[in-house]
């Protein structure tokens, strides 16, 4: 499933996007080129800079600009989504903080630490992205049974399983609604309560933490101090992930399809039913 790396084509427009998205991040962050009376806009700038490139580089992989969150299933990955969101922001802060420091003709402008949180935080986002496929693979051995299979295929897009694991033929059929719906055959349909939960907090734990780093430099009018850390993430907030994740996964791991016999042959085909025999002798005396 999925189009392979080889197959990846730039469109010029695409080229031209991610160009510019590349340029525009270093003009932004070079210390001639910021205002002090913007310095707060400098980091979402970066930010929505950088997801303008990552998108140019999804379209140019999977012909899509959602392309790198759309994994060998064609599905939209939540696992993936999250990597990418927490690389974009502290990437960014990084960015902008070392620009900052540039700025101030401090020694070592990228000596920035990242706090311990916000590392465990990160590991904890890249934990599921490991673990999903891990536990997709597993139960991509096992055989689904046929009641769930014939639902499967009733379904919009053309199926293409692999074992109890949902999946479809194209990338085009890749859908927002994956990153809230289950990933087996038995209920990839229904809401996963797992992943909502994991939406939520996400969006919640990025907007925070991205209002922290905004909230730092709103107060930087003129050039201060060297920024040499990271905002410290909670570790309320840190444990409270690591509770979503866990469960996200637990839940992930636990069988939501029905499993059937890997020697049963596939149900026979009813023969089309013969075509009625007409009497042109009947015919002729009816009319």
């Amino acid at each position: 499933m999925g189009n392979l790396l080889g197959k990846a084509t730039l469109k010029p427009l695409t080229a031209l996007v991610l160009i510019a998205s590349i340029v525009l991040i270093i003009v932004i962050n070079t210390p001639w080129a910021k205002p002090d009376t913007w310095l707060w806009g400098v980091f979402p700038a970066t930010a929505g800079l950088m997801l303008l490139a990552i998108l140019m580089v999804g379209d140019a992989l999977n012909g899509r600009p959602s392309g790198l969150i759309i994994d060998n299933r064609n599905r939209m990955s939540l696992s993936k989504l999250q990597m990418l969101v927490w690389t974009i922001i502290v990437v960014s802060a990084l960015i902008v903080y070392a620009s900052y420091n540039v700025r101030l003709q401090t020694a070592a402008p990228l000596d920035i630490t990242i706090p311990p949180p916000l590392l465990f935080a990160m590991g904890i986002a890249a934990t599921s992205f490991i673990a999903t496929p891990a536990i997709l693979s597993l139960k991509s051995q096992e055989t689904p049974a046929q009641a769930d299979m014939d639902t499967a295929n009733a379904a919009a897009g053309t199926l293409q399983n692999s074992g109890k694991v949902y999946g479809r033929a194209s990338v085009t059929d890749a859908s927002w609604t994956d990153l809230f719906q289950g990933d087996e055959v038995g209920n990839f349909d229904s809401p996963d309560l797992s992943k909502i939960q994991q939406v939520a907090i996400t969006l919640l734990l990025v907007g925070i933490y991205s209002a922290q780093i905004i909230n730092q430099f709103a107060g930087l009018t003129t050039p201060g101090h060297k920024l040499d850390t990271l905002p410290v993430l909670g570790q309320q907030f840190v444990v409270l992930m690591g509770i979503s994740h866990a469960s996200y996964l637990a839940y992930k791991a636990a069988p939501h399809t029905a499993s059937g016999d890997p020697d049963a042959a596939p149900a026979p085909i009813a023969p089309p039913a013969p075509a009625p025999v007409v009497d042109p002798a009947a015919v002729a005396a009816a009319n």
